[in-house]
């Protein structure tokens, strides 16, 4: 998984029924109906590398990297 740009995961969390609830600082944080929270780093020019982004994948939205290629 190489390193993506933080607004392509924003969209793959939309998709898959998160939603913004608060900005706090550079962190995106969302909330599914469910009440599983994630947060999401959003740094200008910057982006999200390899180990942060397959751990978000794995243990926020319980996918395999393969799933979450799909959604792109």
């Amino acid at each position: 998984m190489n390193p993506l740009k933080p607004r392509k995961l924003l969209g793959v969390v939309k998709k898959l029924g998160f939603h913004l609830i608060h900005v706090r600082g550079s962190h995106y944080i969302f909330k599914n109906l469910k009440g599983k929270r994630i947060a999401i780093p959003v740094h200008k020019g910057k982006l999200i590398g390899q180990g942060l982004l397959v751990k978000i994948i794995k243990e926020d939205l319980n996918l395999s990297v393969e799933e979450f290629e799909k959604l792109l």
